[in-house]
């Protein structure tokens, strides 16, 4: 009988239509890989081609509840990695129970509800059901859309920050931020407001606090909103709904908790290697005048006045538009206002062009859904269904085949030489079980690895671990002195590098990622310690340039300090297979002492070295 009545719904074939929609894109998606590489494992596929891999080890720490984990024999990690819990928890359960397929599955259900929810919104704002189900797709294509245009030359805004299959943000954080824009827009038009609405929009919020907290910035203004406006409406509003509210409130506390308690005891140095950086009332001062700047700049101007323009135009177009179009309003005025709140308020932050991001983001969107509201108040679409529908289909086949399309020429960008060194590497380790420690400094073996749930390393990459500078300096050093490395060719290999607009340097990132960063809010401890072309360029660096690494001329000689009073210790593990990238700086420099060690030919981008006490020389 349920069966009858959900067939029997006018919802139905549209739930139908995304749900294949949603299957196919992802299943030929994968079937293009294998035809593309059929002679690789999943494992293989997944740490190529699903970005971004550097949170899968946090998969791994979730799933086995160690957020503490000890990749280095010699260096005990004492202190917690803040893992945004609910941004890979969905991951671990999958990956639990169906292997790295689970993997493949949540691509799937990402997309699925993606445009689900989409629909749902764009029916809350009395979109027609066909033109909700267009739109949607429509919007979920757009960064696809973008990159075929570019083909042609043309370059328009990247919209991948608002939904792409990158892992977990945003395939999963959009799906959470979109959720709450449903919730918040429910909220916004009904009128009695029940316990579940206030339930779900405490578990919205406690979803995006743990997992990205610029959308939960952006939904909690917008709630705030429409709370102030309800209570301007009925006086009455707040005593009335009071006790809805602390309850939300405890849900909120409930599931935030989990990730509060990793954020409190994580380690201090972790926190300094994700960027966060603490703001006096100068970097405040700083920021706000910076983000003002940008809003106001000849670039963004346009884009702002667009929006405004619409909005305010739509709103006085019929008495039936003003409810939806004040959402809208309160929607892009608290993207707006977001990043301006925050950094009054908060001590610190972290990385905050995402916030410049969205702006950017909503500023493009907004007038996309103005005239998506445009139009459906012009169309009459029940009167034309069978053109509407077979416009849909039209699209949908269009859309899918520029996905493909898209998704085929980053294929072809794929180092091929080095995905078959990795899964040659692979199959050395799958046939070689005596094969338990290794060394590499390549962030990608090492995600490879604990995959495969080979967790003893020499050194590692510091993102993946909660061990303090000290202990990641000496371990690195340390492995570079094994392999022969001199002072001279240490500096070398963690000098300053300019590449593009930035200063970076991978093997700098990898020891201590954003510790370093340099613009013109900030630089380590505040030093102007730099060359003079250096400390010219950090001054002309915008303050949101988080990404930028620069280390100061100090800098340099404690750590060439620290090389000269290191010595091999002791106890160093001596690995039992070492992984370089070939002609890398390490490589270029290392010496390896082939009296312990030979190497395995075949590789084309690696150079493989293997303990010769394991018999596995070629």
């Amino acid at each position: 009988m349920n069966i009858k009545i959900i067939k029997n719904s006018p919802n139905y074939p549209y739930n139908l239509l995304i749900f294949l929609f949603s299957l196919f894109l992802i299943l030929f998606k994968w079937v293009f890989s294998y035809y593309q590489f059929n002679d690789e494992n999943l494992l293989n596929k997944i740490i190529f081609e699903i970005q971004d891999f550097y949170y899968f080890p946090h998969i791994i720490y979730l799933l086995e509840l160690d957020f503490s984990p000890n990749y280095l024999e010699n260096y005990l990690a004492e202190n917690f990695i803040p893992t945004p819990i609910f941004s890979v928890i969905f991951h671990s359960i999958f990956l639990k129970l169906f292997g790295f397929l689970g993997f493949i599955f949540l691509e799937f259900i990402s997309v699925y509800l993606f445009l689900f929810i989409f629909i749902k919104f764009f029916l809350k704002l009395n979109i027609d059901l066909p033109l909700a189900t267009l739109s949607s797709i429509l919007i979920l294509m757009l960064p696809s859309l973008f990159n075929f245009i570019e083909i042609f030359g043309l370059n328009f805004p990247n919209l991948e920050n608002f939904y792409s299959l990158r892992f977990p943000r945003p395939l999963l954080t959009s799906v959470f931020f979109l959720w709450g824009l449903y919730l918040s827009i429910s909220y916004f038009i009904s009128k009695n407001n029940y316990i579940r609405e206030y339930v779900f929009i405490a578990i919205v919020l406690g979803l995006t606090f743990s997992s990205y907290y610029y959308n939960f910035i952006h939904l909690s203004l917008i709630f705030l909103f429409i709370f102030i406006l309800k209570n301007f409406e009925n006086r009455l509003y707040f005593k009335n709904n009071y006790q809805k509210l602390i309850l939300s409130l405890i849900i909120f506390i409930v599931i935030i908790l989990p990730f509060f308690t990793l954020f409190y005891f994580s380690e201090a140095d972790f926190l300094s290697r994700v960027g966060v950086i603490s703001l006096d009332g100068n970097k405040k001062f700083i920021l706000l005048n910076h983000l003002l700047e940008k809003i106001f700049s000849l670039k963004f101007l346009p884009l702002f006045l667009i929006n405004v323009v619409s909005l305010i135009t739509l709103y006085n177009l019929d008495e039936s538009l003003k409810k939806k179009i004040t959402f809208i309003f309160f929607l892009f005025f608290s993207v707006l206002f977001s990043p301006f709140v925050f950094i009054i308020i908060s001590p610190s932050v972290s990385e905050i062009y995402h916030f410049l991001n969205w702006i950017v983001i909503v500023s493009i969107l907004v007038p996309i859904i103005n005239l998506i509201i445009l139009s459906n108040y012009y169309l009459k679409i029940n009167d034309q269904k069978k053109i509407f529908k077979f416009f849909i289909y039209f699209f949908l086949i269009f859309t899918f085949c520029i996905f493909q399309i898209n998704h085929l020429k980053n294929l072809k960008k794929t180092d091929i030489s080095l995905k078959k060194d990795f899964y040659k590497l692979q199959n050395l380790i799958d046939n070689n079980k005596q094969i338990e420690s290794f060394m590499t400094f390549i962030p990608r073996a090492q995600v490879m690895l604990i995959l495969k749930d080979k967790k003893k390393f020499t050194t590692i990459e510091s993102s993946f671990s909660s061990h303090n500078f000290n202990q990641l300096e000496k371990s690195f050093i340390q492995n570079l002195i094994f392999l022969g490395v001199n002072r001279d060719n240490f500096i070398k290999i963690i000098e300053n590098k300019k590449t593009g607009w930035r200063y970076t340097n991978d093997f700098v990132r990898y020891l201590s990622w954003y510790k370093y960063q340099a613009n013109s809010l900030m630089t380590y401890e505040d030093t102007n310690n730099y060359s003079n072309i250096e400390l010219e360029h950090i001054l002309r660096s915008s303050p949101t340039r988080t990404q930028q690494i620069i280390i100061p001329s100090f800098e340099f000689k404690r750590l060439a300090s620290l090389f000269d009073d290191l010595i091999l210790n002791k106890n160093f593990t001596i690995p039992d297979l070492i992984i370089l990238e070939k002609e890398s700086v390490i490589d270029v420099y290392s010496n390896v002492n082939y009296e312990i060690y030979c190497e395995i030919k075949n590789y084309v981008k690696l150079k493989i070295y293997a303990n010769k006490n394991l018999k596995i020389c070629n």
